[in-house]
């Protein structure tokens, strides 16, 4: 994960317009939410939140922790039902385009993605960690192509992208 957190300080730095890193979570209020929803992040997760609380890439936003600059976790999650094998989904990752990735409660390295648009959700990842890595590396591609100063183009399965599988 030290790997990961290095490689999304350096983009922060390279492109701050896009790439926007907040204050660190405590561990209160990591445990606060923790506590209010009953389980406890995966300690990857809770790295990521001890970096920056919260995340904004592109047009994707790691959820913060009581951060009032971003979306918030805790509100986002309190009052959605989202059920993927008769386990609930936490929404950990969300886009202005509705689409979400979240992780199953019991199950948090599990990373669901989740088109709320047509009510679908499919598993896409076993590993926390894996799933980030992927993740930044999309970014990284879109950030360092030609295309980056197009506004358009801020997701990360833009057509024009090379194929990456999750």
């Amino acid at each position: 994960m030290k790997e990961l957190i290095k490689r999304i300080a350096s983009l922060a730095e390279s492109h701050p317009e896009k790439v926007v890193l907040y204050p660190p979570a405590n561990d209160t209020d990591i445990a606060y939410v923790e506590g209010n929803f009953s389980f406890k992040f995966h300690e990857d997760l809770r790295e990521l939140y001890r970096f920056s609380n919260g995340l904004s890439f592109l047009d994707y936003c790691l959820l913060g922790i009581g951060n009032k600059r971003i979306a918030d976790f805790h509100q986002d999650n309190y009052h959605d039902e989202l059920i993927f094998d008769s386990k609930k989904v936490f929404t950990l990752i969300g886009t202005s385009g509705y689409h979400e990735f979240g992780f199953l409660i019991g199950q948090s390295e599990s990373i669901i993605l989740v088109d709320s648009v047509n009510q679908d959700l499919s598993l896409i990842s076993n590993s926390f960690e894996s799933f980030f890595n992927k993740l930044i590396s999309r970014v990284e591609l879109i950030l360092k192509s030609e295309h980056s100063k197009d506004e358009l183009m801020m997701y990360i399965d833009d057509e024009s992208l090379p194929e990456l599988s999750w």
